[in-house]
């Protein structure tokens, strides 16, 4: 009598047609369980209270007016470069330089500020805005150039200049740019009035530095979601090879990517002109967001 051999069944792996919704919830959920649970593992291993230290973390910043403006007031920068960076994400870009880009622009805005210690115009602000966000876009091209002419990884080039920029950084603040009233601390001077956000919690230095990062998280969402630019750049990141022909050049692509997650307002001000000197190949004629997806499902096939 033959042996009779025992079969396991068989499991596949299929890609969805469509995305789920609980699987993006759960996903997320997931993360943060682990995170958690892996924290609570070191901190037991280390004999400290997890319990001491969640309190330290998410209750204590919250339990006074002070806390919740010190929350406020890093919320803006965060919230402002966390869009550009997404946008590069999702274009398969990964800058994750952007501590050393938003240095660069705070130097840029910063020096600026000083040059104009005493001015009372109101055009300090906006210009300061403008200057610190094209000084990150031109740190952030340099990774762009190593990628696109060296096939450099940007994730390791823009996470080096991180560190050259902090050194920049020390070295300003401790030779050209320090306080002469200082007492040799590594500061800079107290910028005029003319240079500081709004107050928008009062006796606190939360300001209203945060309303242009809600502004920014809008900007994105539109621009990502709701155009035809952002479904290129979605295009571009899954499918490089079909970006080209279709619709531009897969290395201006990348450029403008890493330039625009440094500052989403401002990268959108200046690609008409930089469009404009790289005379980039684009598909002319009212091309649709769904005539788009046919172009670019054509070319694929071939």
């Amino acid at each position: 009598m033959p042996e009779r051999v025992r079969r396991w069944p068989r499991i596949r792996l299929e890609l969805r047609t469509e995305r789920s919704r609980f699987a993006i919830v759960g996903v997320s959920i997931f993360a943060v369980a682990a995170t958690f649970a892996v924290a609570v593992i070191l901190l037991a291993i280390l004999g400290k209270s997890p319990i001491r230290v969640a309190d330290a973390f998410f209750v204590q910043p919250l339990s006074s007016v002070n806390g919740l403006a010190e929350i406020v007031l890093k919320t803006g920068p965060l919230l402002l470069i966390a869009q550009g960076l997404a946008v590069g994400y999702r274009a398969d870009v990964w800058n994750i330089g952007a501590e050393g880009q938003l240095i660069v622009g705070g130097i840029a805005a910063g020096a600026l500020a000083l040059a104009f210690q005493d001015s009372n115009s109101l055009l300090i602000l906006p210009a300061m805005i403008i200057v610190g966000a094209l000084a990150g876009a031109a740190w952030a091209g340099i990774a762009a150039f190593l990628r696109v002419r060296c096939n450099a990884s940007e994730i390791l080039t823009t996470f080096m200049l991180s560190g050259v920029a902090l050194q920049l950084l020390y070295y300003l603040v401790t030779g050209p740019l320090r306080d002469p009233a200082g007492l040799n601390f590594p500061q800079s001077a107290t910028f005029g009035d003319a240079a500081l956000f709004g107050t928008l919690i009062p006796n606190t230095r939360a300001n209203t530095s945060l309303l242009l990062g809600l502004a920014a998280a809008l900007i994105a969402y539109v621009f990502m979601e709701r155009s035809v630019h952002g479904f290129r750049l979605i295009v571009g990141g899954l499918a490089p090879w079909v970006f080209s022909p279709v619709l531009f050049h897969n290395e201006m692509s990348v450029l403008l990517i890493i330039l625009m997650s440094t500052n989403v307002i401002v990268g959108l001000l200046i690609l008409p002109a930089y469009i404009a000197w790289a005379r980039p190949r684009f598909i002319f004629g009212g091309v649709g967001e769904e005539d788009l997806r046919k172009e670019t499902m054509a070319a694929a096939s071939r």
